[in-house]
């Protein structure tokens, strides 16, 4: 069902505010301490912003323990063919093992993580495991470290499933945080705006070597 409702994503610095205000101009310039991957960032976003009709079914949850995992879940599941992951924290076992039973399916999955969460200093070993544990089951792992933090929560399946929100793939977003996750099913053309996000930070990752 259709409803009279249009999306928009927003680049920072795009909107009058931003403009006005030099705070688009501050962020780049803050960025830019962080090393030279700002120019490839500044290289791969445009300022537009993105409308997009909203259409087919949309279902929420929220956590602690009011079904955001499991709804994540259930779109991991969905997955019959292609899986593409943006991913902050990720440590999350349940999420670990509903991924690897789709690349054990067949499905091509794909995950884009944050290096310095889940690899830096001070990390913890989870998220290296968890990230090692899926590259030697197949699934296309790579870690992103062009932005001081790359905070994307989000699954696109089979390019007409798109699930995002602020739930983290973590023990602690499922357990003890107040978070949500709002999916969209069968939009492909939301879908499709947030492929071509994750496009873009695919060109902008590093390979991830497995080890634990």
């Amino acid at each position: 069902m259709r409803t009279a409702v249009v999306l928009a994503v927003t680049v920072l610095g795009t909107s009058a505010f931003a403009r006005d205000s030099g705070l688009g101009e501050k962020a780049l310039q803050l960025a830019a301490s962080a090393g030279e991957g700002v120019k490839a960032v500044r290289e791969a976003f445009t300022n537009s912003a993105t409308p997009v009709q909203a259409q087919g079914q949309i279902e929420v949850a929220f956590s602690p323990n009011l079904g955001a995992e499991e709804l994540v879940i259930r779109v991991t599941d969905s997955a019959k063919k292609d899986l593409r992951v943006m991913a902050y924290a990720f440590t999350s076992s349940k999420i670990t093992s509903a991924l690897i039973r789709a690349a054990k399916r067949g499905v091509n999955v794909y995950l884009l993580a944050d290096e310095k969460q889940n690899l830096g200093a001070g990390a913890g070993p989870k998220g290296r495991a968890a990230l090692s544990a899926l590259s030697l089951a197949g699934v296309h792992v790579r870690v992103v470290d062009a932005y001081p933090i790359f905070h994307d929560k989000v699954q696109i399946s089979d390019g007409r499933v798109l699930q995002t929100g602020s739930f983290n793939y973590s023990d602690a977003a499922a357990k003890r945080n107040s978070e949500n996750v709002i999916v969209h099913w069968d939009n492909p053309e939301l879908a499709s705006a947030y492929a071509e996000h994750f496009a873009r930070n695919w060109k902008l990752s590093k390979a991830f070597n497995p080890s634990f």
